[in-house]
């Protein structure tokens, strides 16, 4: 209801998180009203009002060169970010798809509460810091956090950590998980050697317990047990 007739909401980030785009002058509107009611609100620096009506003109030249383009169906199955739900292959091969993703909102949080209803997963940040990994976390209740994974891979400017270090944690993270790590490509172009452990013979010794040897008064009729670790 605060939004003027030129301005649109470019994108949903979280429950408590959009980005509005429109021309300056409806932005330094809004900006007044937001302080009025005591909202907090940060000016993005971008070359163009995406995701909004600013983006109208060029609609139609651009539907124009997607027709031109030969669509393939997705191999991989990935969120739509125009409907927020997994992507179809008639959506991806049609052209008006294209124009609505240029112009429509970018449905990021319900793409997020797409993956979150499907089942427990693991979210990857490939980019540098933890801004998209704040976004998901802000749909994740007790439960959901402990069912779901967030791992960082690039780490941002204030980490004070060697790269090679922050990749290898954010890669033993995905291990631990149960994510399949594809070591022959990490280790690609270096010889490395498999040492087997542990590298001697556990000698196991097996002893009886005969009855009435437990000293408790118990009714002990035989067990047996072992000693010597199975590591």
């Amino acid at each position: 209801p605060l939004l003027g007739p030129g301005l649109s909401i470019a994108v949903l980030n979280g429950p408590s998180q959009c980005v509005v785009s429109g021309s300056y002058e409806e932005l330094n509107d809004l900006e007044a009203e937001l302080d009025r009611e005591g909202l907090r609100h940060k000016r993005l620096q971008t070359s163009h009002a995406f995701h909004s009506s600013m983006m109208d003109p060029v609609l139609s030249a651009f539907e124009e060169k997607a027709r031109e383009a030969v669509f393939g169906e997705p191999q991989i199955p990935y969120i739509s970010n125009v409907t927020g739900k997994w992507i179809t292959a008639q959506e991806a091969a049609d052209p008006r798809y294209w124009v609505k993703h240029l112009r429509g909102t970018v449905r990021f949080s319900e793409g997020v509460g797409q993956l979150l209803a499907d089942a427990d997963s693991i979210f990857v940040e490939v980019g540098p810091g933890k801004t998209l990994s704040a976004f998901v976390r802000q749909q994740l209740d007790e439960e959901a956090a402990a069912r779901n994974v967030i791992v960082n891979m690039v780490k941002s400017s204030n980490e004070n950590v060697p790269d090679d270090e922050f990749l290898l944690r954010g890669i033993g993270r995905l291990h631990i998980h149960g994510a399949h790590i594809d070591w022959q490509s990490y280790y690609a172009g270096e010889r490395r050697f498999r040492v087997p452990l542990p590298t001697y013979a556990f000698d196991r010794q097996y002893y009886s317990i005969r009855a009435g040897q437990a000293g408790s008064g118990a009714d002990n009729r035989g067990t047996t047990g072992r000693v010597g670790g199975d590591a």
